[in-house]
């Protein structure tokens, strides 16, 4: 996409200069009236010729497009750069006790406040005891599945999120009575 922004910018451009010599062959005083009427009839010709040349419709209706999917690239180039970012910092994240209830808590009240409040959130959580983990890592990890919990829900529905522990293992359900993967999707 920037290399053809950059050629239809080139090809403005040199259409502009065009538009401009005529400008000074209008307006200047110094020839006589028959002289600048052939010399704008040329450039007015040599404008037209170089519309056709690059295009000029095809340029004003593609440009917008062009724009908006290079600005969309960077906005995923950017997300991209920053996950590998986090990612990297969550490997070098030392592991602390963490208390899992405390942070599923503070991630639900972070997302909901981003959906519909008709959306009916269920809570149970057993006592757990405190674990040694990356922080960031979980945080960002129960943000996305939560996060898409609430998307799958809509604008009602209901989504319950429970945590226990099993013997020696932890179990987190988070479940949503939302639409689900289309089958198209689902492989």
């Amino acid at each position: 996409n920037l290399d053809t922004i950059n050629k239809y910018r080139l090809n403005m451009t040199q259409m502009l200069e065009k538009y401009e010599v005529l400008q000074r062959i209008i307006t200047s005083h110094v020839a006589e009236p028959r002289e600048i009427s052939l010399q704008t009839h040329e450039m007015i010709n040599d404008i037209d010729r170089f519309k056709k040349d690059i295009d000029l419709a095809v340029i004003l209706k593609k440009y917008p497009g062009i724009i908006k999917d290079s600005a969309k690239g960077i906005k995923s180039i950017s997300k991209t750069v920053n996950d590998i970012k986090l990612f990297v910092s969550i490997c070098d994240e030392p592991f602390k006790e963490l208390d899992i209830t405390e942070l599923i808590e503070a991630v639900l009240l972070k997302t909901a406040k981003n959906f519909s409040s008709k959306i009916n959130l269920q809570k149970n959580f057993d006592s757990i005891p405190l674990i040694p983990a990356a922080q960031t890592g979980l945080t960002k990890a129960f943000y996305e599945i939560i996060k898409n919990a609430f998307e799958a829900v809509g604008n009602v529905g209901v989504l319950s999120v429970e945590a226990f522990c099993e013997k020696a293992t932890i179990l987190i359900h988070i479940c949503d009575n939302g639409k689900g993967i289309s089958p198209d999707h689902q492989d």
